[in-house]
């Protein structure tokens, strides 16, 4: 790397209180501390002038903006905001969506540069398709510069909902950078992880992440994992062991994150609630049209049907109907094809 040149971090913020979680300065801070320029984009309302001037003392460049794209739009949105590519060594694009570091970071670094690879995650994924997982990427100046890397992030990402994201997004963005001839890796690669691939694909973040702190010293902890535990792992229920036997992180910053999920949501104007209901109200009568009319020729997967939509949180409903009802795209008809060794 030449004197001149620079690493870059954009980092992708939310907040439902307009806060900057002290986790989250921890985050950056890190970055910061391992020679990171950050450009801090956040679609909360705003950041408060406490919070922007702790990111600015220490270099942060902080934006807000419209809450649309998630971290994709973010991550966009950030590189329009790179005045000069041409003396960027590498970019990491990541998110709030973990606890972190657990690890020095320039340890990882000095690892995956190590390896012939353009282009790195922390985990990766057989969902779908091999793809390596959006919270934590890193691309050298080969990609930056490439056609497929600046054609990709041209795409109108506020206009899509979360599930095409993830498919049009984490998922094709590896994909079209092998395509084009670039090598990708995964710090902690899913093949190392499970024990018997005919066990089906699972994400590594969640069924395996005590194995990746503790044997393969993965650098951050999903916060979805302890906040909502989706597919009931567990192990989960150790962490606070996990944590404190295998690393330094401070575990209060970790309770008192989870424990803000318990404050009072903002208060919403009345018309600001019935809009809201009105944008879901489309998606709603589709779904409950559908469920109807299986009913008279699949009465079993009508009752399915309807038991979902009954338990459906109206909060993660997409403003207008798709052609087919949304899902998780690990629940998907995907074809279970085992990683290749």
């Amino acid at each position: 790397m030449r004197a001149t040149d620079e690493n870059l971090c954009i980092f992708s913020h939310f907040d439902r209180h307009s806060q900057v979680r002290e986790y989250v300065h921890h985050y950056v801070q890190c970055l910061a501390s391992a020679g990171f320029r950050v450009i801090f984009v956040s679609t909360a309302d705003r950041v408060g002038p406490e919070d922007r001037d702790r990111l600015e003392a220490i270099g942060v460049e902080v934006h807000t903006r419209e809450n649309k794209g998630l971290d994709f739009g973010s991550w966009q949105y950030g590189l329009r905001k790179i005045k000069n590519k041409s003396n960027i060594d590498k970019i990491v694009l990541a998110n709030d969506s973990v606890f972190g570091p657990l690890f020095d970071l320039n340890n990882l670094f000095r690892q995956m540069e190590k390896l012939p690879v353009d282009f790195w995650g922390i985990t990766d994924s057989y969902e779908k398709t091999w793809h390596l997982q959006s919270y934590f990427l890193c691309f050298n100046r080969k990609v930056l510069d490439s056609e497929v890397f600046g054609g990709f992030f041209e795409k109108d990402f506020l206009s899509l909902s979360k599930q095409e994201i993830i498919a049009q997004g984490e998922v094709t963005l590896s994909q079209e950078l092998i395509q084009a001839g670039f090598h990708g890796a995964a710090s902690c690669p899913y093949n190392l992880l499970v024990n018997n691939t005919n066990d089906g694909l699972h994400n590594p973040t969640h069924y395996y992440w005590d194995r990746l702190i503790e044997q393969y010293r993965c650098p951050f902890l999903k916060i979805q994992l302890l906040r909502d535990n989706p597919r009931s792992v567990t192990s989960v229920n150790s962490w606070r062991d996990v944590i404190s036997r295998a690393t330094d992180y401070d575990i209060l910053l970790i309770e008192d994150h989870l424990a803000s999920f318990g404050e009072a949501p903002p208060r919403r104007s009345p018309f600001y609630v019935v809009h809201w209901w009105a944008t879901k109200l489309p998606y709603l009568f589709k779904l409950l049209y559908r469920t109807t009319i299986k009913a008279a020729k699949h009465p079993i997967r009508a009752v399915m049907g309807l038991e979902r939509f009954l338990e459906m949180d109206p909060s993660k409903l997409p403003p207008y109907p798709a052609p087919r009802p949304t899902t998780a795209y690990s629940d998907l008809g995907i074809e279970k094809s085992s990683p290749k060794s």
